[in-house]
């Protein structure tokens, strides 16, 4: 059994984690293939430069990973292959349009006036069809600084 799968996980066959893995990862649009070995799920994340190397403070503008299991991914080059294997995908995770309406909603203390999802929609670069990003736009019920049209903050 693989780490930090519980019992039931290796009693399923690696042919069906892939399977689980691949669509669960589609649903965030994350492409993956079958690796060279042909059992193991293998893809790369574009970051564009959001995430930062803390050692040397250079942009880390992509991330190589393999898949553990049906919901982890283990990042192969540094610094993030520190990390271990990573959740992403759990019953705490936004995956659906639905997820990231129900969570922004449950976040305590707003008072929403609206919550657009805009799946594959960078707003920083202000970009189209961009695989595994999504932007929410958050609109007080109630704007203290702007009363007659609320305003964004950033």
């Amino acid at each position: 059994m693989s780490e930090g799968e519980h019992t039931i996980i290796g009693k399923i066959p690696r042919e069906r984690l892939n399977q689980i893995a691949s669509r669960k990862l589609s649903t965030l649009g994350v492409p993956v293939r079958l690796a060279a070995d042909r059992e193991t799920l293998e893809g790369e994340l574009g970051l564009a430069g959001r995430v930062l190397h803390p050692a040397t403070g250079q942009p880390v503008t992509r991330a190589r990973f393999t898949v553990v299991g049906h919901d982890r991914l283990r990042f192969l080059d540094a610094p993030l292959a520190a990390l271990g294997p990573v959740p992403f995908f759990d019953h705490d995770r936004l995956v659906s349009l639905d997820d990231f309406y129900e969570v922004t909603r449950r976040t305590p203390g707003v008072e929403l006036g609206r919550v657009e999802v805009l799946p594959l929609y960078d707003a920083e670069a202000d970009l189209e069809g961009v695989p595994g990003t999504v932007t929410v736009v958050v609109v007080p019920r109630v704007d203290p600084l702007h009363p007659d049209a609320p305003a964004p903050d950033q």
